[in-house]
């Protein structure tokens, strides 16, 4: 199967940087906070527009000539996600979903949006973004490493997964729960992401009364899982119809689809034909 070539992950992908961490807890101030989102949208809003050299201002001295060279594509998109900042608030670390077209033979050409980090600095008063080269790179489908002689080769080599091999890493342990629908009752299923980034999760309920569902993380990075918790306190002992919870995958596009039965009491239960008693 013919592979799609990536190189938008690579392109903003962070090439390694080692600085002190701000307290979590410090919420950068106002002005610190527009002004690296300014000079983040500036970037990205160049990769959307295709003038790459749009970007050049908010680009640092060192790592311009990294910029020149490397490979671009043009985005359909991008939105902030997080940001980490460092240093007293003049260094920065930025996690931008970035919306890219993703062609393979199986299912044609889908949009996906693989999250991105990139490091931003301020220099000369002004938020600015810059690489630190180092002998590998973190991008969200996996670790690169290239070669000593010739990095920007190794860039156009590397080639993103299929969709099939992406959507068999992120997966859930049960695709229905069983409740009652005339007494309190409990369930719970289990989403893992294999994939060496990480990604989101949005969750969507029916608006069924007496059902909560909580979804314990909306954001898993690679290895870790998150639990879709299910408790339903029906208000009536009559017969409920079946529903469905949805939890959707970003940027994988999946959508994982939870069936929810409620079994009616076991005096009913018998009364009903054999196949429906099931």
């Amino acid at each position: 199967m013919r592979k799609w070539v990536l190189p938008a992950v690579l392109s903003c992908a962070v090439l390694g940087a080692q600085t002190k961490p701000t307290d979590v807890f410090e919420k950068a101030p106002p002005d610190v906070e527009n002004s690296l989102r300014d000079s983040v949208a500036k970037f990205f809003n160049a990769h959307v527009q295709g003038k790459f050299r749009l970007a050049e201002e908010v680009i640092a001295e060192d790592s311009k000539d990294f910029f020149y060279n490397m490979e671009k594509q043009r985005y359909l998109g991008f939105e902030i996600i997080r940001i980490n900042y460092a240093e007293n608030f003049t260094k920065a670390t930025v996690v931008t979903g970035v919306e890219v077209e993703w062609r393979s033979p199986r299912v044609g050409l889908i949009r996906v949006k693989p999250p991105m980090t990139s490091l931003w600095k301020v220099e000369n008063g002004k938020w600015v973004w810059y690489v630190v080269p180092q002998k590998d790179w973190e991008t969200p489908w996996g670790r690169m490493k290239p070669g000593p002689d010739d990095p920007n080769k190794m860039m156009q080599m590397f080639k993103g997964v299929d969709v099939q091999t992406v959507n068999s890493q992120v997966g859930i342990d049960r695709s229905e729960l069983r409740l009652k629908g005339y007494e309190p009752s409990q369930g719970e299923a289990s989403i893992r992401n294999r994939m060496p980034g990480e990604v989101k999760l949005v969750l969507e309920a029916p608006p069924v009364a007496g059902l909560e569902v909580k979804l314990d993380k909306t954001t898993l990075r690679s290895g870790e899982e998150a639990k879709v918790s299910v408790d339903y306190k029906p208000a009536t002992m009559e017969p409920k119809p079946a529903a469905a919870v949805s939890v959707r995958v970003e940027p994988t596009g999946q959508v994982f689809r939870i069936g929810l039965t409620f079994d009616v009491q076991p005096e009913l239960k018998r009364e009903l034909p054999k196949e429906l008693q099931k």
